[in-house]
């Protein structure tokens, strides 16, 4: 615990160091929406279902896109399945999942403030878009946890900044927040996590009387 602490700590400061950058880099790109992209392909669900109460996408893209668009643009992976004729979304609805927090508070927000609450306004993209910050330091904590037990605080925090930093992981939880990266490694740390602790939890539930007493009076 007293490795894990620190590193805890450092996990929060890249947190906020994410939080910083992703509202440097659209406040540069004024003109482009934090949600997009494939983004958009991950987020449909939400405004599709919660808001316009249609999973056929029919009634969403008209409030998305201009009224004379009649299909989903190609790069939003929402197209049409031949043999039905009915819209498929290519990207499963688990990021959709992952942001729905962050989309209802997005959502109160709008209805409280007095803006637009349709899914795709200003609060939503900026709202939604903190879900990468979000998960990128629930991820490190997990690993900080992992890293904590077996290594010090030193050798941990390299660890934490060359995952983050070394990689796309700060890029996807900031510039691209809406898409996948972030939610799937902390999904991953956290099985990870699980499974150590279920593997600690056995190990303890295997032990007989006497070693677990013998173990007690070696930590005494």
């Amino acid at each position: 615990m007293q490795n894990q602490r620190p590193l805890v700590l450092f996990s929060a400061l890249i947190a906020l160091c994410a939080c910083f950058a992703h509202t440097l880099a659209f406040r540069r790109y004024e003109k482009m929406n934090p949600i997009r992209s494939d983004g958009i392909g991950y987020y449909a669900y939400l405004p599709a279902a919660f808001l316009d109460h249609d999973l056929t996408f029919e009634r969403t893209l008209p409030r998305l896109f201009k009224e004379s668009d009649t299909e989903w643009p190609k790069w939003t992976g929402i197209r049409r399945f031949p043999d039905t004729g009915r819209y498929l979304d290519k990207y499963p609805m688990g990021v959709a999942l992952m942001e729905f927090p962050f989309f209802l508070a997005a959502h109160a927000a709008a209805w409280t403030g007095g803006h637009a609450a349709d899914g795709f306004g200003p609060v939503y993209h900026y709202v939604v878009c903190l879900s990468g910050p979000a998960y990128l330091f629930i991820g490190l904590c997990f690993l900080s946890q992992l890293l904590g037990r077996r290594f010090s605080p030193a050798v941990g925090a390299f660890t934490l900044a060359c995952l983050t930093f070394g990689t796309n992981l700060f890029h996807h939880a900031t510039f691209d927040a809406t898409l996948e990266a972030a939610e799937s490694g902390l999904l991953v740390l956290a099985t990870i996590e699980g499974s150590s602790i279920q593997s600690a939890l056995g190990e303890l539930l295997l032990r007989t009387p006497q070693e677990q007493r013998a173990r007690t009076r070696q930590r005494l």
